[in-house]
C-alpha cells in the first residue's frame, strides 16, 4: 500500500518513480496469487481429482 502514492505520482521525478513502484506493486501482487494458488487451489484440486478417479473405480469387496 506505500506503494500506492508512488505509482500514481504526477509531479517532479515521477517519471522514474512511477514505473519503479509499478514493478514493485505488480511482483507482491504475483507473489500474493502464486501463494494462493499453491496453498489453497492445488490442495483442492488435488482432492477433487483424487476423489474423481476413486469415483471411477471398481469396489473391491472383502472377504473375511
Amino acid at each position: 500500500m506505500g506503494l500506492v502514492p508512488a505509482m500514481l505520482a504526477t509531479g517532479s521525478g515521477s517519471d522514474v518513480q512511477r514505473p519503479l513502484a509499478t514493478v514493485a506493486i505488480g511482483g507482491l501482487v504475483t507473489a500474493t496469487v502464486a501463494t494462493v494458488l499453491t496453498l489453497i487451489l492445488l490442495p483442492s484440486l488435488y482432492c477433487l481429482v483424487q476423489a474423481f478417479v476413486a469415483w471411477f473405480q471398481p469396489h473391491q469387496e472383502h472377504v473375511a
